[in-house]
């Protein structure tokens, strides 16, 4: 079962306007947070997976809590997430991050003449 603590210290937050100060909270609960905090094991994050997955650990109509098993060197790809504010953590093993925001070459191409 989840932790209770995690869970409610994330709705807390969550009933705040978002803000930066929202942001920069909720960044700090899951930077402070640990494995144990996710009831998952050390074993189970290490484990050698062929494909990507997913499993939700908490869900309801303010947030959604899910973790990502990947295998070494998987790529997924370039994705958005509309409407939304994502937030990860790094539980076991490293990960490299890109981020991309979309140009409008149209519009571009009229303020460099």
């Amino acid at each position: 079962k989840m932790s209770v603590s995690l869970i409610t210290k994330i709705k807390s937050t969550l009933k705040h306007k978002p803000s930066p100060q929202r942001t920069l909270s909720i960044q700090s609960i899951l930077a402070e947070s640990s494995i144990g905090d996710y009831n998952l094991t050390s074993s189970i994050l290490t484990k050698n997976r062929l494909c990507p997955t997913c499993k939700t650990l908490y869900s309801d109509s303010d947030f959604e809590l899910n973790v990502f098993f990947l295998p070494k060197k998987a790529v997924l790809p370039y994705h958005d997430h509309p409407n939304m504010q994502v937030f990860g953590k790094v539980l076991a093993g490293k990960i490299q991050l890109q981020n991309f925001d979309v140009i409008n070459y149209d519009t571009m191409i009229g303020t460099c003449s």
